[in-house]
């Protein structure tokens, strides 16, 4: 029923545009037409189911919101395929930094390396391996920006109201500061697989995917 009423709505606009009937005359001519005219496009690709990573920082976990935060996380949608609790080492968080945004270059860079790293290691964190169709872009958005401030909205120094860039986010809600924002999310499919990797294995960033040897 509902390819007839395409066809037809097809047929007619056909018909106000000019085409005769015999430049119609089949189902192939007809939807050829039809493309030629611009009245339909091909579907957009379905979207892909897809792996990240999420990382709740001890912040999160030490203030005791890490249920809440991956409640909300599963309400839009998420499943959760592993999760883990530990509390990183220096060299272990050394290591998962430069892996997720490159090595520090330069003594400033090298002294934010070094406050990161003794941030990630002050406390537990808990690492998700989080699946959903377009998942990391996903998460992305649910993270906010990096300053829970601009994602809750603040007053400039120059007295200027500066409104909110994500109210609802994960950082609004829950982080405090540019270190201290809650969580951390892959930004790129490639960061995605190697921090999945790094954490969880080899084996585990592709959607589905269940490699025999589990870590306990």
């Amino acid at each position: 029923e509902r390819s007839a009423r395409v066809a037809r709505a097809v047929l007619e606009a056909c018909s106000e545009a000019g085409l005769s009937d015999d430049r119609v005359s089949n189902a192939a001519e007809l939807w050829a037409e039809a493309g030629k005219l611009g009245l339909w496009a091909s579907p957009p690709p379905a979207p892909v189911a897809e792996r990240t990573l999420a990382l709740l920082k001890p912040d999160c976990v030490s203030s005791g919101a890490a249920p809440e935060v991956e409640a909300f996380i599963v309400s839009h949608g998420f499943t959760t395929a592993r999760r883990r609790c530990w509390r990183m080492e220096p060299e272990e968080a050394a290591s998962f930094l430069a892996t997720s945004w490159g090595s520090a270059s330069g003594d400033r860079d090298r002294r934010f390396f070094s406050e990161m790293v003794s941030f990630y290691t002050s406390g537990d964190v808990l690492a998700l391996l989080l699946e959903k169709e377009g998942a990391i872009a996903e998460w992305r958005r649910l993270l906010g920006p990096g300053d829970p401030a601009v994602a809750r909205g603040y007053t400039d120094h120059h007295g200027k109201v500066r409104r909110p860039k994500a109210p609802h986010s994960v950082r609004a809600r829950w982080g405090s500061n540019k270190q201290a924002n809650a969580a951390h999310g892959a930004d790129s499919p490639e960061a995605a697989a190697r921090e999945i990797a790094f954490i969880f294995g080899e084996g585990w960033s592709e959607a589905g995917a269940w490699p025999a040897e589990v870590e306990s």
